[in-house]
């Protein structure tokens, strides 16, 4: 249960650090999903 908070924090960082990345990569994730 400890390793959910952690990942959480983690998650939280990423987004401060490169959220411009993250946006990118995750909406041409969801761009590949839809076009299938």
């Amino acid at each position: 249960m400890a390793d959910k908070p952690t990942n959480l924090n983690f998650n939280l960082q990423s987004i401060g650090t490169r959220s411009l990345l993250d946006q990118i990569f995750y909406q041409r994730a969801l761009e590949r999903e839809q076009s299938l």
